[in-house]
């Protein structure tokens, strides 16, 4: 892998990149960042690909022969099912879990954006047992 060559400057004296200089260097990090990303995501999707096609192979194999797992010399193979729910009506769900009382239906998260909400227009509106922290990040663009 090519190793970037990142220029702070001459080391001898000793100061602080400035931060024209550290503004360079990070785009041309995020910009390669962003290269072996996309590059990782084309050649994955290939293997990916490569993959489905044997799958559905040998699930039509194991289908026509009946069975569920088969044993090779370099590996077993089984078949099993899997099975995902969602709703397309978030409302009659909800209304549904009201009158059943099956709030286990549920997944244990918090909806962030609603508690950022609530407590920016009551500071003392966070909820019993939730937690946060804020933290500072940067953004950087690339000057046109």
């Amino acid at each position: 892998m090519e190793q970037l060559e990142l220029d702070f400057g001459d080391p001898v004296e000793k100061q602080s990149p400035s931060l024209s200089e550290l503004t360079k260097t990070y785009i041309k990090i995020r910009q390669a960042r962003q290269d072996l990303a996309r590059d990782y995501e084309e050649k994955d999707s290939e293997l990916k690909a490569q993959l489905e096609t044997i799958s559905n192979t040998v699930l039509g194999t194991l289908k026509t022969i009946g069975a569920d797992s088969v044993k090779t010399e370099f590996g077993t193979i089984s078949r099993s099912v899997k099975t995902r729910y969602w709703t397309n009506d978030w409302e009659a769900f909800n209304k549904y879990v009201i009158e059943n009382d099956a709030v286990d239906l549920y997944e244990k998260r918090i909806a962030q954006s609603r508690i950022k909400a609530l407590i920016e227009d009551d500071p003392k509106a966070l909820p019993p047992g939730v937690s946060y922290d804020t933290t500072y990040s940067i953004t950087v663009r690339r000057s046109k």
